[in-house]
């Protein structure tokens, strides 16, 4: 998608809740099922609330990161080296 359309703000809307939404689903959701199918310790869940989490952060830092690559302008991180030789020392030695 282009990043100057005005749905692309949306779209990076709709990613952004997917990667916060889909990690959370998956852990504390899984995380319950397991605990009640295999008749674990309802303290287990808090390790799983806890996953869910961490990989959440991981996943929304991970997209934002790649998010601010994308739309960075890359003109300007690195300017043409200027070359501090004086290549006229001899012409200026001359004139004074």
């Amino acid at each position: 998608m282009k990043k100057d359309s005005p749905l692309s703000v949306y779209a990076v809307a709709g990613q952004l809740g997917f990667v916060i939404a889909t990690p959370l689903v998956l852990f504390i959701g899984g995380g319950s099922r397991l605990v009640d199918g295999f008749g674990w310790p309802d303290r287990t869940k808090i390790v799983f609330v806890l996953l869910g989490i961490a990989v959440m952060v991981a996943a929304v830092a991970s997209y934002l990161r790649s998010l601010v690559g994308a739309y960075e302008d890359l003109s300007d991180r690195n300017p043409p080296a200027l070359d501090k030789r004086d290549y006229d020392y001899y012409e200026d030695k001359d004139k004074g």
